[in-house]
């Protein structure tokens, strides 16, 4: 109960978590020879939850409600130890699934993969190598 009063401050914001588990990764990163940064979508079906959840989109077959995160996972490649998300891109769709245009444009879903990427490199780039 106390975590779900926790995430319901609003002072609490997702992109304070994003930024604080970031920086918490990149320090952890920190003096590592060698990481690897994994990224890939998830969603997040809540149709079995419909009527009692609100504020979300469509996921999957476009009917189901939910959302998406698409994190970014970085470990260490020697000894393959989980440090923590470099990034995490979250979004809730409103409209229909977009196909990937041959020019990358951000305001594509798609493009969370570049976003992610870059956004996870200058968490990791604070590294003192």
């Amino acid at each position: 109960m106390q975590y779900g009063r926790w995430l319901a401050n609003d002072k609490v914001t997702p992109a304070q978590l994003i930024v604080s588990a970031c920086a918490r990764t990149g320090a952890i990163a920190a003096g590592r020879r060698h990481v690897l940064a994994i990224q890939d979508t998830t969603e997040l079906n809540h149709q079995a939850h419909a009527g009692r959840v609100s504020g979300l989109g469509t996921v999957g077959n476009g009917r189901d409600v939910g959302m998406f995160l698409h994190p970014l996972l970085v470990v260490d490649a020697s000894d393959g130890a989980c440090l923590g998300l470099a990034h995490i891109h979250h979004w809730i769709r409103t409209g229909k699934a977009s196909r990937l245009p041959e020019t990358p444009d951000r305001r594509q879903e798609s493009y969370r993969w570049l976003d992610v990427a870059e956004a996870g490199k200058n968490c990791l780039s604070k590294r003192p190598w």
